[in-house]
């Protein structure tokens, strides 16, 4: 078997990935055996710029160890660096506050099960959103893989992302939303889904859904697949928020689309326009504003997925 590449993420789940889990995993392969590359990212954007080299060279399995924001970089950077051809496989070991995308696979979280998943574990394509967003006035490009959140969830992310990482994943986005609830305004905004313009009036948001949970778990969009060629849209009226608050236990179930305020569509190209200043969070990190367009890329992506 090639050696394969691990590039960790040491900052990932507030320092946990470094002092707990990449120790779990070194331990792992030095007992069974298993020779092995490994690269430490050190600033933002460098798990992607290792990636993309890893695909340059030709490697053949890469496997990230941290949360959801290190996985979008590593998986963004084997995109690039494949140029349009088959991508190396991507593994994943979750390190991070949520690591949702690996929840929204069915894979193992502890160590020893997600390691050998992502060592043994075979091919799996499934689907990618190419985004389209302004940054530093520039519009940019970039792929997502779970779940990408505008406007309300943008602004409960970013806040939720500067509290402690010791609190974990659920407790900080469950706080972020109960202060937001009270701070942050509904934008008007108007969205085209696969050529059909509508207006949504003021609204808190879409959710443009790959997978089916974020914030350490939340099951957000119930009916998404991975591999279903399609993205699935939760549109949140202006009250949804704080009706969800009322119930917070239903969109952990997955049975919160029952709230008037919510409405769910499907499409495969999407664009969202607001004159108001709107946050762009995909998977888990937070940057770019308004206007976005996303496109699903059926099978873009390999992952390592059972045996």
């Amino acid at each position: 078997m090639e050696r394969p590449l691990f590039i960790v993420n040491p900052a990932s789940g507030g320092g946990k990935t470094c002092r707990q889990r990449w120790p779990e995993v070194e331990g792992l392969l030095r007992r069974w055996g298993v020779g092995y590359d490994c690269e430490m990212t050190g600033h933002p954007g460098h798990g992607m710029d290792l990636a993309e080299e890893a695909a340059r060279e030709g490697r053949l399995r890469v496997i990230s160890v941290g949360g959801d924001g290190t996985l979008n970089e590593v998986g963004n950077g084997l995109l690039r660096g494949s140029a349009g051809g088959e991508p190396p496989v991507l593994g994943m070991v979750p390190g991070g506050r949520g690591s949702d995308f690996h929840r929204a696979l069915g894979l193992p979280q502890d160590a020893e099960g997600s390691l050998r998943v992502a060592l043994e574990g075979e091919p799996r394509a499934v689907d990618a959103g190419l985004m389209r967003f302004v940054l530093d006035g520039r519009e940019r490009e970039r792929y997502f893989f779970n779940i990408c959140g505008t406007g309300f969830d943008a602004e409960v992310t970013a806040r939720a992302n500067r509290m402690p990482g010791f609190m974990g994943g659920t407790l900080p986005y469950l706080l972020s939303t109960l202060i937001s609830l009270f701070s942050v305004k509904p934008k008007r905004v108007r969205m085209t889904v696969d050529g059909e313009e509508m207006d949504l009036g003021e609204i808190a948001g879409v959710v443009v859904a790959n997978g089916k949970y974020y914030g350490g778990g939340m099951m957000v969009s119930p009916h998404s697949r991975l591999d279903d060629g399609v993205f699935h849209l939760i549109v949140m009226g202006r009250r949804a928020p704080r009706k969800l608050a009322l119930h917070p236990t239903w969109i952990y179930k997955g049975t919160h689309l029952r709230v008037p305020e919510l409405r769910e569509l499907t499409g495969k190209e999407v664009e969202l326009v607001s004159e108001e200043r709107m946050l762009l969070q995909p998977d888990g990190e937070v940057f770019g504003e308004a206007p976005f367009r996303f496109t699903c890329c059926p099978g873009a992506l390999r992952v390592a997925a059972g045996r």
